[in-house]
C-alpha cells in the first residue's frame, strides 16, 4: 500500500510540474507577441514579401506581353477577379484571353533613319524634289 500511495504522490508530481511548462510556454508566447521589436520585424517582413509577390506578378504579366505602362491595371484587375484564389498566372491567362491587350502605335513623328529622305520644307522644294525624282 505504501508503495501504491508513493507511485500515485509521484504521478501527482508530475502532473503538477507539467502545468506549469504549459503556462510558461503560453507566458513566453505572450512576451514574444508584446515585443515591439518582433512585431515591427513580422510587419517589415510581410511589407516586404507583398512587394516581391507584386514584383513576380508584374514580371509575368510583362512577359505574357501587357505594356508597362499598364502593369498596375491589369494586376489589379487579376488579383480581384473571381478566378484569381493561390494561382495568379492561371487567373492571368485566363483574364489576358478574355481581354486581350492591345498595342496602339504613336508617332512622334521623328525619323530614327540618318540616311532617310529629306522632308521639303515648302511647296515649291516639295515640287522641285517630285521633278528631280529624289
Amino acid at each position: 500500500m505504501e508503495e501504491e500511495k508513493q507511485e500515485e504522490s509521484t504521478v501527482e508530481v508530475k502532473a503538477e510540474e507539467a502545468v506549469p511548462v504549459e503556462e510558461d510556454a503560453a507566458e513566453a508566447a505572450d512576451e514574444e507577441k508584446e515585443d515591439p521589436e518582433t512585431v515591427r520585424l513580422r510587419e517589415e517582413l510581410a511589407a516586404v514579401r507583398g512587394q516581391l509577390l507584386r514584383l513576380e506578378h508584374e514580371r509575368y504579366l510583362l512577359s505574357r506581353g501587357v505594356p508597362e505602362e499598364d502593369l498596375d491595371y491589369y494586376a489589379f484587375k487579376i488579383e480581384h477577379s473571381e478566378g484569381a484564389g493561390d494561382d495568379f498566372r492561371k487567373a492571368a491567362r485566363d483574364y489576358l484571353k478574355a481581354h486581350p491587350v492591345r498595342r496602339t502605335a504613336v508617332s512622334s513623328g521623328a525619323e530614327l533613319g540618318a540616311a532617310g529622305v529629306r522632308k521639303p520644307g515648302s511647296a515649291n522644294e516639295m515640287m522641285n524634289q517630285l521633278l528631280r525624282n529624289r
